[in-house]
């Protein structure tokens, strides 16, 4: 910016005022661009962070602390540094408003000299501070990645019901498999009641007595769904309005809850259809010496 500069027989220089302030700012604005960019990637990383509530007292969670502190204390004082800058040349503001120029000698020519200087300290500092507070974290960044992110599980509420809520089989689909089962044999049952009852009696009776024994498992799968379907509601109820969970953080026994009643229903449900199973190849097989 080639300022706007006056000469008069007096040997007096006379700076333009608006020509000094457009000078200023560009400069400011491109040194508070740059800083604000970096501000907001430390906030982001610091906040990324400060957002896993894990016990701060064991490793690596002591280490990766002391780590985010020294990115903060630097962050602290590059807002420090941002805020004298920009409070210098709100002082020329000040200082100079109303006046069309500023004439070399007079008070706010030594303004203006102190409000450079100001500036231009505080710029070079600002360098400095900022490179050594993006080292910092980016070192911080790194223990982060191989450390803590390996080691913390997360959890979105809203995927991890939908990914559940895949895995829970329909009741009705089971019960409805049964009960046609059931019917099918029933028929069997009556069939060979009516041509082989006479002669084999007890095992007509045990064949009635297997069919009730299956019967009485059809609501079975219901009602170990619906202790699976409890916990899932827990859940949601519980996590209302998290983003987020930890595995390093108290709620996680949440997800632990609905993992063990999803892994007991799932077991359950395996020995009700092996239970299943053995009462039909027990059926078949009672069936099958009658009829020899």
């Amino acid at each position: 910016m080639v300022l706007s500069i006056l000469f008069l027989a007096s040997c007096k220089v006379y700076y333009k005022t608006a020509d000094v302030d457009q000078s200023i700012q560009s400069s400011l604005n491109q040194v508070n661009g740059s800083l604000n960019n970096t501000l907001n990637q430390l906030k982001k990383l610091q906040g990324s962070f400060a957002s896993i509530p894990c016990n701060a007292e064991e490793e690596p969670f002591l280490t990766a602390l002391r780590l985010s502190t020294d990115v903060s204390l630097g962050q602290s004082e590059l807002e420090g540094l941002q805020k004298a800058m920009n409070d210098a040349y709100q002082s020329f503001k000040d200082f100079s408003k109303g006046k069309e120029q500023i004439t070399s000698g007079s008070v706010e020519w030594k303004q203006l000299k102190t409000t450079r200087k100001s500036i231009k300290m505080s710029v070079k500092v600002l360098k400095k501070k900022g490179q050594a507070t993006v080292d910092k974290a980016t070192e911080f960044n790194a223990y982060i990645n191989a450390n803590i992110v390996p080691k913390v599980q997360v959890c979105v509420p809203a995927t991890y019901i939908s990914q559940i809520k895949k895995q829970v089989p329909d009741p009705k689909n089971l019960t409805n498999e049964l009960n046609s089962k059931l019917n099918q044999y029933a028929k069997n049952i009556s069939e060979v009641e009516t041509r082989f009852g006479s002669m084999h009696p007890k095992e007509i009776d045990t064949l009635k007595m297997e069919w009730n024994n299956l019967q009485s498992m059809t609501t079975q799968p219901q009602l170990v769904l619906k202790s699976a379907n409890e916990a899932i509601a827990i859940f949601q109820a519980a996590t209302v309005g998290i983003v987020q969970l930890y595995s390093c953080a108290p709620n996680w026994q949440l997800v632990k809850d609905v993992d063990a009643a999803m892994l007991a229903a799932a077991d359950q449900l395996r020995s009700i259809q092996n239970n299943m199973q053995q009462g039909v190849i027990h059926m078949q097989q009672i069936i099958q010496r009658i009829q020899q």
